[in-house]
């Protein structure tokens, strides 16, 4: 089970102490023994406007709104109210002036009870501040902003990393968390689960912080069990998984954000993360010598070359990978989909990928992103929030392209001037390769020796374009245009009129550029003696061979011209 292998992984982290979570810290007052104020610090953590502290291991519990031990805003740890956000009638500013007051009174009473029940001298300190200080009236001083979090440092020292406070809250965090003795976590399967997830997972898109498990409503209960009960796990388990999420999302080389999901990648015995290649292959390929050669298994060997610099353990058979892909709503996360491979595996299907996408033409790989953008109008609003996953799923389980990605690609190629851009002829020639009907064709260039009549259809939509544009120039609109919807759908509707069209073209070439009018109608017979007929019809497959064939021919031409330039 994927939770599992999160728990493992946490084995190989630095995890904070049990009731604690990485948090920042923005402000410390500093005090000496007795409690006697010193100065003020402001923690920076190097983001600028928007900084928001140091990121420090500090007491945290499942329910984010309740006072915590030590750490908290300027509401909880000194009773001052946020600035509010709009202007408010006497009888609302009187009852969040309530609201603040309980929340300052339930933070100094946690001090109070870790006091009694540890007898630190640090906690101590604290307390004497609030005894024996102005403390309002120092916070306002420092002109602090209320909203960031604050904590206390007592001669240089940070209470909360006492041993005996620790000790504290891990013990009070244990003994407030509703427990069932009847059911016992379904992970380690020695603890009782708990009612709530002590911890939450912060960084999955359109979410501020939830939790994996979790039944809010009774839609969502199941036999009777509420809250984190539907999925019984204990307060150990659930620190370790959630904290091995928040690092992977917190990790720039562990995580790849797409669209409304993220996908959070780790291994066992290697180091090896995709996410690079995924989302930048230009920069993880590098000096790569892309575009010249037309050999696939040159190309394969190419990409293999690319992720064999990558640190792997020696023992294979420890080589796991992971990848798990989660969203989220307001109120919880989801994990959508997950993988367990090993990294041999998952290198080579990503080996794989990029050959499959590979064309000659283009002078560097494309990411997802790309190749999903070219399914759909604007990709910040049209794209499915499925078609990530579909990709990803090729690219890293080896799995084949599902039709409905070729189906949106061939329609935005009719929607557009540009019908068939780069990343949409290496998304068609994905679609192919992972499925088995049209291996033959050789797709990494043009093929002159191919006979599929959608592929020649497409080849001569190319060749009538040169020629169009050989004799007039640049047109407001081209036969491209026009008639590549049609073209591309029912070639023998159409055809017989561009032929008839081209004649008067090649006319004018004739007089005008006559070497140039030789080309293009020897161009012109090689592909139409190939074709015995324009079929009436052509199928979703044969509209992506048409598209190929189109593309294929129009990125020789500029080949060819880029030559003779040079």
């Amino acid at each position: 089970m994927i939770l599992q292998k999160l728990i493992e992984h946490s084995q190989k982290l630095d995890m904070p102490p049990a009731g604690y979570e990485s948090v920042p810290i923005k402000y410390i007052f500093d005090l000496d023994e007795n409690g006697k104020f010193i100065e003020t610090a402001i923690l920076d953590g190097g983001a600028g406007a928007r900084d928001t502290g140091i990121l420090l291991n500090t007491p945290t519990q499942a329910n984010q709104k309740a006072a915590k031990l030590l750490v908290g805003n300027g509401e909880f740890v000194f009773g001052v109210r946020k600035p509010p956000k709009e202007e408010e009638t006497k009888e609302k500013r009187t009852l969040e002036e309530k609201k603040v007051a309980k929340r300052h009174q339930e933070f100094k009473a946690l001090l109070e009870k870790c006091d009694r029940e540890t007898s630190s001298k640090l906690i101590a300190a604290v307390l004497s501040f609030y005894k024996t200080a102005d403390y309002k009236e120092i916070f306002r001083n420092a002109n602090f902003d209320s909203n960031n979090r604050i904590s206390f440092r007592i001669n240089r020292k940070y209470p909360f990393n006492g041993e005996e406070i620790k000790k504290f809250w891990a013990s009070r965090n244990k003994s407030s968390a509703t427990k069932s003795e009847d059911i016992i976590c379904h992970l380690c399967e020695k603890n009782p689960a708990v009612d709530r997830l002590p911890t939450k997972i912060k960084g999955i898109p359109n979410s501020k912080a939830t939790a994996l498990i979790s039944a809010n409503t009774n839609a969502f209960e199941s036999y009777g069990l509420h809250n984190s009960k539907v999925g019984p796990v204990c307060t150990d388990c659930a620190e370790k998984f959630t904290f091995t999420i928040n690092h992977l999302l917190s990790d720039e080389d562990s995580h790849l954000t797409v669209g409304k999901q993220v996908y959070v990648f780790w291994s066992k015995g290697g180091e090896f993360s995709p996410v690079k290649a995924l989302q930048k292959p230009d920069e993880f390929f590098g000096e790569m010598d892309f575009g010249k050669s037309d050999d696939p298994e040159e190309v394969k060997l190419m990409f293999k070359s690319a992720f064999s610099g990558k640190k792997v353990a020696i023992d294979n058979h420890d080589d796991k990978f992971y990848a798990a892909a989660l969203s989220a709503t307001e109120a919880r996360a989801t994990l959508r989909d997950w993988l367990e491979t090993t990294i041999p595996k998952a290198k080579g299907n990503l080996v794989q990928y990029f050959t499959n996408c590979y064309i000659k033409y283009q002078d560097h790989p494309h990411g997802i992103f790309s190749l999903a953008s070219s399914t759909v109008f604007d990709a910040r609003k049209d794209l499915p929030p499925n078609t990530y996953t579909k990709l990803l799923n090729t690219a890293l389980k080896g799995a084949r392209l599902p039709e409905d990605l070729l189906y949106r690609a061939i329609n935005r190629a009719k929607a557009e001037k540009k019908p068939i851009t780069h990343p949409r002829a290496s998304l068609i020639k994905l679609y192919f390769l992972t499925n088995s009907k049209h291996k033959e064709i050789n797709m990494v260039q043009l093929d002159t020796k191919s006979q599929k009549p959608a592929y020649l259809c497409g080849r001569l939509m190319a060749v009538l374009e040169e020629i169009q544009a050989g004799a007039l120039g640049s047109t407001n609109a081209t036969i491209v245009d026009r008639y590549y919807g049609t073209a591309s759908t029912a070639p023998a509707t159409v055809f017989s009129t561009l032929l008839s069209g081209s004649r008067h073209h090649l006319a004018k070439l004739r007089k005008g550029k006559p070497g140039y009018y030789t080309n293009l109608e020897k161009k012109l017979q090689e592909v139409v003696s190939d074709l015995h007929e324009f079929p009436k019809v052509l199928s979703l497959e044969e509209q992506g061979l048409f598209a190929l064939g189109y593309y294929h021919q129009k990125q020789e031409r500029f080949q060819k011209t880029e030559k003779e330039e040079k």
